[in-house]
């Protein structure tokens, strides 16, 4: 049977692996949509050949969504990759006791007291890659997700950008609200969707700055009562909902 140590560093390569594969992806993202974007600039007065450019522009834009898509999975895969790695450390003082069972004598064993605040923001940040802006959220029960900018496969930022639009958020350059495609907002959006009152979010980059920016649109997606603290590598700010049902 496999030792911890063996199994920890097996571990260590699938999540080096899935590391190279998401920059790759992430790299197929940023030039499927530098391409759409080019496309669109020599695109208008191409009289009858308009058409198939706006076609060739959704098909690259489809290239985008695709990678980001599987990004999203191979992100899902190393979150899942890590929880097994501490479902195995959890587990190995459990052996230890059991081979070697204590005396009435013996003290009991301590639970581990969860580290503060800040050692759980720095210990998230540094599971975080840097290729690609990512966060990673916990609810008020504990639950976690990495989120990571770019595309929905399910459309989600189509239905942030139908929400926000109405609010005065206008379309950018590719037919989209920018804002709708960034980590905050989505985990804001998703924390409406699900009635949560407050989220906790660790991120890799600053918020973005402007009229139309993430720190902008938040208070506009979550609802009243609900409240989102984004820690971002330089200072947190804690964000209040007041957006209509």
């Amino acid at each position: 049977m496999a030792s911890f140590e063996e199994i920890a560093a097996g571990l260590d390569q699938v999540t080096n692996k899935a590391d190279q594969a998401n920059g790759a992806l992430a790299q197929a993202e940023q030039l499927a949509n530098e391409a759409a974007d080019l496309l669109e600039g020599v695109m208008y007065g191409a009289g009858h050949l308009e058409n198939d450019f706006n076609q060739a522009v959704r098909a690259w834009l489809d290239v985008a969504a695709g990678a980001a898509g599987l990004a999203q999975v191979v992100a899902a895969g190393c979150l899942g990759v890590e929880q097994y790695r501490k479902t195995l450390q959890g587990d190995v003082p459990a052996r230890s006791l059991a081979t070697h069972p204590p005396d009435s004598t013996s003290q009991a064993v301590p639970k581990p007291v969860p580290p503060p605040e800040n050692e759980w923001i720095e210990h998230q940040r540094s599971q975080l890659p840097s290729y690609i802006t990512s966060g990673i959220y916990r609810d008020e029960d504990g639950n976690a997700d990495l989120v990571q900018s770019g595309q929905e496969p399910d459309g989600e930022h189509l239905a942030i950008g139908a929400h926000l639009t109405p609010l005065g958020f206008p379309m950018g350059g590719k037919g989209r609200v920018a804002a709708t495609e960034h980590v905050e907002v989505k985990v804001a959006w998703r924390q409406r969707k699900a009635g949560i009152a407050h989220t906790e979010l660790v991120i890799n980059n600053e918020l973005c700055v402007g009229l139309y920016s993430c720190r902008n649109a938040l208070p506009y997606v979550l609802l009243p009562g609900q409240t989102m603290t984004v820690h971002g590598p330089v200072e947190s700010e804690t964000f209040t909902g007041r957006s209509l049902p």
